[in-house]
């Protein structure tokens, strides 16, 4: 009996493994972009309750950063493990490549569309005299982000017409907002 005790609760620590650090990865986010709005005197203000763990299929922005021209509109995103390969294209569809075997083989998810991303949810009348920048912050990153077209593979640089940024180049914004 004590075998398949053992043995579920390997098991168990595999399965909820990636969601674990997937959790641990967006509160380490968490507290440092409000460590960066405290030192360059930007205020963050939650879209939502547990703004932080935003998912990739939800519709609405996450969270925003007022500074005093400008106001970044941020929808969350993040792959569940860091040898996670994803691949848009022209369509608004993507695919996640997940790791199997120790990442020597990849298992590639089906095709899912991107939501068109309302980045004014919640949006205040007084940032309208205010420059709107819209990002994607992915967090945790993949191994890869790629945009598929006709004429091959490409970095990805946009998704639903959003500037993407990994959480040090978007500390990086923050600091010359």
């Amino acid at each position: 009996m004590d075998f398949f005790i053992i043995l579920l609760s390997i098991v168990f620590l595999f399965v909820a493994y990636p969601f674990v650090r997937f959790f641990i990865k967006r509160v380490i986010c968490c507290l440092k972009i409000k460590r960066s709005c405290k030192r360059n005197d930007l205020k963050l203000h939650a879209a939502h309750f547990l703004w932080f763990l935003g998912l990739n299929n939800s519709r609405n922005c996450d969270f925003y950063i007022e500074s005093d021209e400008r106001i970044l509109a941020v929808k969350l995103f993040g792959a569940l493990t860091k040898t996670s390969i994803m691949m848009f294209n022209k369509d608004g569809k993507y695919r996640v490549k997940e790791p199997f075997l120790k990442g020597i083989v990849h298992i590639s998810k089906e095709r899912k569309s991107v939501p068109i991303y309302n980045f004014r949810y919640r949006f205040k009348n007084e940032w309208e005299i205010k420059t709107q920048e819209n990002t994607v912050l992915i967090n945790p990153v993949p191994l890869d982000i790629t945009q598929e077209t006709d004429k091959g593979t490409f970095p990805c640089t946009t998704i639903s017409g959003a500037q993407i940024r990994s959480l040090q180049t978007f500390l990086v914004r923050l600091e010359n907002l």
